[in-house]
């Protein structure tokens, strides 16, 4: 991963967008999908699904994952 990061450089633009979200008990699931743009002109894009669960009074994310591309479409 540390490779691959240095391989990209500095990100100029990121972005992530939550296409939706659901509570069930002490948990949230979230989903969206997310961009980044960095100055050599290479550009990652795709979708995650988060998992949160509250802690007290506090939100903590469980698990963070990548969603792969959808090759049916």
């Amino acid at each position: 991963m540390k490779e691959r990061i240095t391989k990209l450089g500095r990100a100029v633009s990121s972005s992530v967008t939550i296409d939706g979200s659901v509570q069930q008990g002490e948990f949230v699931y979230e989903w969206g999908h997310s961009e980044a743009s960095f100055a050599n002109g290479n550009r990652l894009a795709g979708r995650y699904l988060t998992v949160w669960r509250r802690t007290g009074r506090d939100w903590k994310i469980l698990r963070n994952m990548v969603i792969p591309p959808d090759r049916n479409h």
